[in-house]
């Protein structure tokens, strides 16, 4: 390598580098008081709502660890996805429960099934699933 490649390779990484380091001194921060915080940031987000609704109407998604249309339906809930009830069909996966889903008589990934109502096969809208479940939504 040449003696120009190799300085500039040095210098480049030492400007990566040097971003990567903590400032030296962070300066204080105070805790806004609660009535500071904006009434939006306050409430749960809108998908943590649905999903919290979801569950308390007997909503459930069926799905498998290693599909990706079951991975991205539960990426549209972001932080709410803990408020989903999920049930993961493949033995292999966290917390996996295929007896409850061939009890479901589940066929496909992602199914989305409520009592009283038609199961919704494939990835859905949060908006059609709020339609489909009577759960308030507002994104």
């Amino acid at each position: 390598m040449s003696t120009g490649v190799i300085t500039y390779l040095v210098a480049f990484f030492g400007l990566f580098l040097g971003f990567q380091q903590a400032p030296a001194a962070m300066p204080p921060t105070a805790a806004m008081p609660p009535a500071a915080i904006p009434a939006s940031i306050q409430s749960p987000a809108p998908t943590a709502e649905l999903a919290a609704c979801l569950s308390d109407k007997g909503a459930k998604l069926y799905g498998a660890y290693w599909c990706s249309h079951c991975n991205s339906q539960k990426a549209m809930f972001g932080d709410g996805l803990v408020n989903l009830n999920y049930v993961e069909c493949d033995a292999g996966g966290s917390n996996g429960n295929p007896d409850a889903c061939i009890a479901a008589g589940i066929e496909a990934y992602p199914t989305w099934q409520k009592p009283g109502s038609t199961p919704l096969v494939g990835v859905q809208r949060l908006e059609s699933l709020a339609v489909w479940s009577g759960c308030p939504y507002t994104p």
